[in-house]
């Protein structure tokens, strides 16, 4: 009977940890300003948020003249602003028992970002593990507070050549193993 008591206990406060609900598949998050979509790949331990007032996620690389850039074609670009945000998340996004969780765990998350031709962000793709400790949990306001960051720091900062290219989409990863 204790062993029945002991399992209903722990089945009930794992589905609720830190009083937040564990994101699946197929979840809108939602907050004043924006409302998340949570994705899965087939057969995959990654999931992703996407806001769902962007849409133009796609990873292929096109010309202004609506041309299809071939695969070979080689584009060096320079991010301006990674380790702001890597710095951001760290010391503002995450609390300080967030943050102790995570640090030094085999772990990462990547953002993926697109931006004009100008360099200016667009939007962002948020791809991480199913079991990250944080991100898995994460609420709506906080995500976007996230991509609000990203859009004013990080830029790309394209060569004049690069210009006739449309749209481009990066990642940036954030590695917790790295964090001390």
């Amino acid at each position: 009977m204790k062993l029945l008591f002991f399992f209903e206990i722990l089945l009930v406060s794992s589905g609720q940890l830190w009083g937040q609900k564990l994101h699946v598949p197929g979840d809108t998050i939602r907050c004043d300003s924006a409302s998340y979509i949570c994705e899965s790949h087939v057969f995959s331990l990654a999931m992703t948020y996407r806001n769902m007032n962007f849409t133009d996620t796609t990873k292929v690389l096109y010309y202004d003249d609506g041309s299809k850039v071939p695969y070979y074609e080689e584009y060096i670009f320079i991010v301006e602003g990674w380790s702001e945000i890597e710095e951001w998340i760290k010391t503002e996004l995450f609390t300080p028992e967030e943050y102790d969780l995570v640090k030094g765990i085999r772990k990462s998350f990547r953002m993926c970002v697109y931006s004009d031709n100008e360099g200016k962000t667009i939007g962002v793709v948020f791809e991480l593990f199913r079991n990250d400790p944080v991100f898995a949990r994460i609420d709506a306001n906080r995500l976007f507070a996230l991509e609000k960051k990203l859009k004013a720091i990080v830029r790309l900062k394209t060569p004049p050549k690069e210009k006739k290219l449309k749209n481009y989409s990066y990642l940036i990863p954030i590695q917790y193993s790295v964090w001390k």
